[in-house]
């Protein structure tokens, strides 16, 4: 994952990688969950994050990831069709 290789951290690098599994693991046995977040805004935030850890901002990579992490969030709610979220 290069957000967790430019980090520098390799337990970040991991955790990162085993995310990314299990998010792709989510999105085959819960296919409803695949769409709700546009492969844009996702793009989109994750160079967010990555432009932050390569400035060596970490304040501004906080922020990214909250926002990026709400977006998740939101998305998984509107997927699963939780009161007070939106499903599409």
């Amino acid at each position: 994952m290069p957000t967790g290789r430019a980090s520098g951290s390799h337990r970040l690098a991991g955790i990162l990688e085993g995310l990314h599994h299990e998010m792709v693991r989510a999105h085959h046995v819960l296919p409803q969950l695949r769409w709700h977040l546009s492969e844009e805004i996702e793009l989109r935030e994750h160079r967010e994050i990555l432009a932050a850890i390569i400035a060596g901002d970490p304040e501004r990579a906080e922020a990214a990831m909250r926002t990026h992490m709400d977006s998740i969030r939101e998305s998984l709610g509107a997927g699963l069709g939780e009161p007070g979220t939106s499903a599409v």
